[in-house]
């Protein structure tokens, strides 16, 4: 049974995520809702009670619900690659944490009653889609990843398909991520594309710039160009390093980003390879930097060097908030993002030649680089806003008693 057939005047919301880590996904919901009024929304977040993410919502002051979801469990990788019969095999041996966590999932639904369930992961949908249809409760699912068709077998692409048509709406975070779910079958109707945003107006020049430069920054007259991101395979550090050897000593270059817990060994590797190509005195490992505003501001040019689509890319936004150039490749969301020769360059995934060309333009042409870093500031603050972000949500949230 439904709760309310009708907008109630204050709106219980309950957000669902499954990580424990400060990912995109998490960010995005923490700058999203920030911009709440507790007059409308009433908001609660659920999630693992362990990990950053938990106490992050605290110190945020969010009113957060402990589940017991391992981020571990129900692996999406795992999901998308496995035979169909490794998949019943996986679910089997998980069938008790499966009923522990829907049996503590509709103790929540039973005691908060909420109006709206808002799915901000995979995982959560998947989970949680048939719950809130059994209790009648309008769920919005936020999907910030890219579901390749051909990463999926048959089966599994079915089931998605199946679950992802439950939710009254869904929020795909770039037209890229659109038309991948189109492309699996799901509704295209309920399918709304709002693109994520930050707060333009916080990344201006900050007082800490050379402070940051004398810790973190090799003190140099040389341009400095950097890559930020956590230490994973596929957001291409390595590829960035090959593109560094082709410029050598027109700029230093910067690694800026924690390691994945999962890949202890991606660090060690990636100076390696910085040492075998002679760049030690050129390639700067930064570690994790708890203020990217610092790190743009202290950045004369900002790379992306993923070398699988990204269905958004903030990082790109981060950046033309900071009036930087940006240089991405040309796949998945950053064309959309990037105007190609006016805000930034796209080069060609996973080519490092074709990165170190677009390296070596801006390098040659720091006026023009510094124009493109204007006009991206422009370009954010038109269609990157959080407050437009947030208000397009709130409109959708809303829509679901229409």
């Amino acid at each position: 049974m439904n709760y309310h057939k009708e907008p109630p005047k204050k709106i219980k919301l309950l957000a669902i995520d499954h990580h424990t880590e400060l990912g995109g996904s998490e960010i995005n919901l923490i700058n999203i809702f920030k911009h709440i009024d507790p007059k409308d929304i009433e908001l609660q977040v659920a999630c693992p009670p362990w990990g950053p993410f938990f106490g992050k919502l605290k110190t945020e002051g969010f009113t957060v619900i402990p589940i017991n979801l391992r981020s571990s469990f129900l692996d999406t990788n795992m999901i998308r690659s496995a035979s169909v019969f490794q998949i019943l095999k996986y679910v089997l041996k998980s069938f008790l944490e499966i009923v522990r966590f829907l049996f503590n999932f509709i103790k929540i639904l039973r005691s908060l009653k909420p109006d709206v369930i808002y799915l901000n992961t995979l995982k959560a949908g998947i989970l949680c889609s048939v719950p809130c249809k059994l209790f009648g409760i309008h769920a919005v699912q936020h999907v910030q990843d890219l579901l390749i068709k051909e990463d999926f077998n048959p089966v599994t692409l079915f089931i998605i398909k199946l679950l992802f048509n439950i939710p009254v709406r869904i929020i795909a975070i770039s037209n890229a991520v659109k038309e991948t779910l189109i492309s699996i079958g799901v509704n295209s109707e309920k399918i709304i594309m709002i693109y994520n945003g930050t707060d333009i107006n916080s990344f201006t020049t900050t007082s800490h710039i050379s402070i940051f430069r004398e810790n973190y920054m090799k003190m140099s007259s040389l341009p400095s160009v950097g890559v930020i991101g956590r230490l994973m395979r596929w957001k291409g550090q390595y590829l960035f390093i090959k593109a560094a050897a082709k410029v050598t000593n027109r700029a230093n270059f910067y690694i800026i980003g924690g390691l994945f817990w999962e890949d202890p060994v991606y660090g060690e590797e990636l100076k390696e390879l910085s040492e075998q190509l002679g760049l030690k005195e050129h390639v700067h490992f930064i570690g994790h930097v708890d203020n990217i505003r610092d790190v743009m501001h202290a950045l004369d040019i900002v790379v992306s060097a993923s070398t699988k689509p990204e269905p958004f890319g903030l990082t790109i936004i981060e950046a033309m908030a900071s009036s930087k150039p940006v240089i991405a490749p040309r796949f998945g969301a950053a064309p959309e993002i990037i105007i190609h020769g006016e805000t930034g360059l796209l080069y060609t995934p996973s080519n490092a030649d074709n990165l170190a060309l677009s390296i070596d333009y801006l390098l040659k042409n720091p006026q023009e680089a510094i124009e493109m870093g204007k006009r991206g500031r422009e370009r954010a603050l038109k269609m990157f806003n959080i407050e437009t972000t947030f208000n397009s949500i709130k409109k959708e949230i809303l829509s679901v008693f229409a």
